[in-house]
């Protein structure tokens, strides 16, 4: 991801994206804390304004309830 952010594919999240994902985490650890453990991860970016995160899928992922809504299928090559 690192390289795609530098190829300028996609930009690192921006300060309100950030604190935006911390309050929906609603975790028991400091900002900064969040902040060191979810960028050493490199699966969050922008596209075009658009936050997404890269996620393992397992192939009979049970189906839940979070808050989230699917826009539609994007191919990506890794």
């Amino acid at each position: 991801m690192a390289q795609l952010t530098k190829a300028g594919e996609w930009s690192e999240l921006d300060e309100a994206a950030w604190h935006e994902a911390y309050q929906r985490r609603g975790c028991a650890l400091s900002f900064e804390e969040f902040m060191w453990h979810e960028r050493r991860k490199l699966n969050k970016a922008l596209i075009d304004g658009t936050k997404f995160d890269l996620t393992l899928m397992q192939e009979q992922a049970e189906q839940d309830e979070s808050p989230s809504r699917k826009l539609g299928f994007q191919s990506i090559q890794a």
